[in-house]
């Protein structure tokens, strides 16, 4: 059945698949279309080409004959690091077909194991789960290495999402598919993430939604700073990838509405840019300063967290994993106070949240002695190099 009706292949932009914005374009398509397939492309697909940098998807779908039909048979999803044409438009691998090894015969093949795990009518996702795997493409040895590195970075840094994305292939069932926001990108329903949809679906936690003040959970300021003023500014290039705040450059207003003047114990995270969901918390040293557009502060509703566990939670790996999941776009991914609200927290009762910051800033010590001395073997190991040369 779920084979019978019209074809629709389109390339879309991504955001199409994963934006708040279009949510109810995609359960249309669920309640008209029986979704084969969604292949991810990289940014660089369409530079040589085009010269855009956007981030697009390919989707296979067959109409339905009748749209009360829910679909049963898993969905195909994969990305294509490598599409024949590099940025430079000099011909390179292409793992979307004619190479043997693509993510065309790879979709066949599961076409194949769909058709072969029916008894008459049933579809058996059992007997299909042994017909086929998910599996990668290119050079196996390599990609497995790199995925080694992936599984051990993805639980510390959200850069290492990015990684990500070698070319490789994955099936999911509909009944097992991210729901909330119905989304149908690759990343969004990836097995690698199977671990922090089983967190956030666990009973010991609760929304951040519960504990933020909604009268001070907003963006910031829309403006252009300048090195001189009477109120120091915060933006994103503020925030650093350790979840501190580095107030280097300088940068100030003129004046600011006292509406968005950070205080001691908000939050800052980063929206967008290379410290996307970042946070860090504002010390005594900041309070009364303005921030950026790109930021969102909150401050919490409760006495039952420390702000500053909340802080570093969202800059763990079970914070930073939601990040992943959560941020959404094309030509730039972003964060929205949406997502923010759908954090998920674990339930820690405080003097627990006390112990777990002491070994927090026990940690953080030691980690700035052993920079300190880091910097201090360079710089002695350039003067004894500068000496050496010096002598001759």
């Amino acid at each position: 059945m779920e084979w019978r009706g019209g074809k629709v292949l389109i390339i879309l932009d991504e955001a199409i698949l994963n934006t708040d914005n279009f949510k109810d374009f995609r359960k249309t398509i669920k309640q008209e279309f029986f979704i084969k397939s969604v292949i991810s492309l990289t940014k660089d697909t369409f530079i040589p080409v085009s010269g855009t940098p956007t981030k697009t998807s390919i989707l296979y779908a067959i109409r339905k004959e009748d749209r009360n039909v829910t679909q049963k048979e898993p969905m195909f999803f994969a990305h294509a690091a490598k599409v024949g044409l590099n940025t430079k438009r000099k011909v390179c691998e292409n793992h979307l077909f004619n190479s043997g090894n693509d993510l065309l015969s790879k979709f066949m093949e599961f076409k194949e194991a769909i058709l072969a795990s029916y008894d008459r009518l049933t579809f058996s996702e059992t007997k299909f789960s042994k017909l086929f795997k998910a599996g990668t493409i290119g050079d196996a040895e390599k990609v497995e290495k790199r995925r080694r590195r992936v599984n051990h970075d993805l639980r510390a840094s959200a850069e290492a999402y990015q990684r990500l994305f070698d070319s490789n292939y994955y099936y999911i069932t509909p009944s097992k598919m991210e729901s909330k926001r119905n989304r149908l990108d690759y990343a969004a329903n990836h097995p690698m993430f199977a671990w922090i949809r089983s967190f956030r679906d666990s009973e010991n936690v609760i929304p951040l939604e519960k504990i933020i003040d909604p009268e001070r959970f907003s963006y910031g300021l829309s403006q252009s700073a300048s090195q001189t003023g009477k109120i120091g500014f915060l933006n994103v290039q503020h925030l650093t990838l350790e979840g501190r705040i580095l107030f280097n450059p300088r940068t100030f207003l003129k004046e600011c509405s006292p509406k968005k003047r950070l205080a001691k114990d908000d939050i800052l995270i980063a929206r967008t840019g290379h410290t996307l969901g970042k946070a860090a918390i504002i010390t005594k040293e900041y309070d009364g300063f303005a921030f950026g557009s790109f930021c969102i502060r909150f401050s919490l509703n409760t006495e039952e967290y420390i702000p500053e566990f909340i802080a570093q939670f969202v800059n763990s790996p079970h914070g930073q994993a939601q990040i992943m999941l959560l941020k959404a776009g094309s030509g730039k991914n972003n964060i929205n106070l949406d997502h923010i609200r759908d954090i998920m927290i674990p339930v820690v009762d405080k003097p627990r949240q006390e112990r777990i910051l002491e070994k927090y800033h026990d940690s953080l010590k030691t980690l700035t002695q052993l920079e300190a001395k880091e910097q201090k073997l360079k710089e002695q190991l350039h003067n004894q190099l500068t000496k050496e040369l010096m002598s001759r």
